[in-house]
């Protein structure tokens, strides 16, 4: 296992995120097990991920407490006032089972004069000075302009951002890695695999890959991640025991890339530029949607559609079909979503955009 030096910690690079774990508490047991016999030492989660704090807490409880690192997160839109944090914080503490929380994050900042409005970073300080906190920090999906606010409001000790391939430019994307290098913050990664899309793409779009030899379509995305110094742990939402595996044999040592393992990636990022709809994650920040739209399941449909239909392998992901119950043509078009996706998709015209293409008719 590859570890880097991160807040005056050995930790390891590859982080284990734990927004998509499985729902039975046998499975995420074995998946914290390997990992922890692995070499894997942090461990990323968030209060507003479902059922996630507790199935890590439970996890990870029979292990010694300076074995590990654990992170959670402020969701800073569900504080109305003070006494909203004092009880999220502590129902974090509860649920994982912690005194203390090792690298705490304001999580998926929009709006850093809602941050200070909301007096959450004296807060957060003060749990700090406490000893509760041991590493503050924040994640952010938002344009540059916000992340350069978010510095302005106080002293930070790490940052959070989406960066991989296929969002260079992304915001914050690469432009905030190097506004959080030049101001001597540490980076971790969220989304290097964007939802799963650049591990799960079919074999005609990761030819280039094919062609280079035997190495796995997300090792690519990995290995193009840490060539970047100043990124100190790079998070992988792993669900099943093979995406683990796969990822601690790239982690287990650093190669570079080379000139043609960075040609590859660039064919493969355009093969799927061509044919995505939707740039969706599948993060679920929009829902749950007040009609009962699937939205993250529908644009994955969508954009499964659309990557079939423009190959001949079709052995790729099943999830071709619309459910009616929660389709594209139950949206009404309240816009309460756009408040809350990270990626700023005009979610309600996507919807109608994928309803006509598609031509989903209503029962």
């Amino acid at each position: 296992m590859i570890y880097n030096d991160f807040c005056g910690n050995k930790i390891s690079r590859l982080g284990f995120g734990a927004m998509r774990f499985p729902s039975e508490f046998s499975a995420v047991k074995a998946l914290i097990d390997k990992a922890m016999a692995s070499g894997i030492n942090y461990y990323d989660t968030a209060y507003v991920y479902e059922n996630s704090e507790v199935l890590l807490g439970r996890a990870l409880k029979n292990y010694p407490r300076d074995k590990f690192y654990v992170t959670s997160k402020m969701p800073s839109w569900l504080v109305k006032d003070e006494s909203d944090l004092e009880r999220i914080f502590n129902e974090t503490l509860n649920r994982l089972g912690v005194d203390y929380i090792d690298y705490y994050l304001i999580h998926s900042v929009s709006d850093a004069k809602e941050i200070k409005n909301k007096n959450v970073y004296p807060f957060l300080m003060q749990k700090k000075k406490e000893g509760k906190i041991r590493h503050l920090g924040f994640s952010i999906h938002a344009k540059v302009e916000v992340l350069e606010e978010m510095l302005e409001i106080g002293e930070f000790d790490f940052a959070q951002i989406q960066l991989n391939y296929l969002d260079i430019i992304h915001e914050p994307g690469l432009a905030g890695y190097e506004i959080l290098t030049k101001h001597n913050i540490p980076v971790v990664i969220m989304e290097p695999l964007k939802g799963g899309t650049l591990a799960q793409v079919n074999d005609e779009i990761a030819k280039p890959f094919i062609d280079l030899g035997n190495m796995s379509n997300a090792s690519y995305a990995f290995r193009w991640l840490m060539q970047y110094s100043n990124i100190k742990v790079i998070l992988s939402g792993m669900t099943y025991m093979p995406q683990l595996e796969d990822n601690l044999s790239t982690f287990n040592k650093y190669i570079p890339l080379n000139e043609k393992e960075e040609k590859a990636i660039k064919e493969v990022k355009d093969n799927i530029l061509k044919i995505q709809k939707v740039p969706c994650t599948g993060c679920r920040y929009c829902m749950p949607c007040p009609a009962g739209v699937n939205i993250p399941g529908n644009f994955k449909v969508w954009n499964t559609i659309s990557f079939k239909k423009a190959t001949t392998n079709h052995n790729w992901i099943s999830d071709t079909s619309v459910d009616p119950s929660s389709g594209p043509l139950k949206c009404v078009k309240c816009g309460k979503c756009m408040l809350h996706c990270p990626q700023k998709i005009q979610i309600p015209t996507m919807l109608e955009a994928m309803a006509k293409e598609l031509n989903l008719k209503k029962e």
